[in-house]
């Protein structure tokens, strides 16, 4: 009875796995369509986390632990954040990317 009650118990958790990631970029002071970057994600039936522009690092540390595919989306300056991921050679490579907005100073030339 047991084994039956812990089958239970772990079979919504494998259900709601998530199969791939959103992650996303805040502006500066917080801008972001929070809304449009969970609907986004809900669409492809992925998970979604979003940072602030100066959060890099820490993006980049979760990044690397995923285990599914993966999207960056950048909003405003955090299309410079989504550069700056993009530089490091030992972070994985997203499946797409996303920029709209782009700050002033940053380059959007992502070949």
């Amino acid at each position: 009875m047991k084994h039956l009650v812990l089958i239970f118990l772990f079979v919504p958790v494998l259900a709601n796995a998530c199969t791939g990631f959103v992650v996303g970029f805040r502006g500066i002071n917080g801008a972001f369509d929070n809304a449009a970057f969970i609907d986004y994600a809900k669409r492809l039936n992925y998970c979604s986390k979003a940072y602030d522009w100066d959060e890099v690092a820490v993006a980049r540390k979760m990044i690397k632990q995923l285990r599914v595919p993966y999207q960056l989306y950048g909003f405003s300056k955090g299309a410079a954040s989504v550069a700056e991921v993009l530089r490091y050679k030992d972070t994985p490579k997203p499946e797409y990317v996303i920029t709209m907005g782009a700050y002033r100073t940053t380059d959007v030339n992502f070949e």
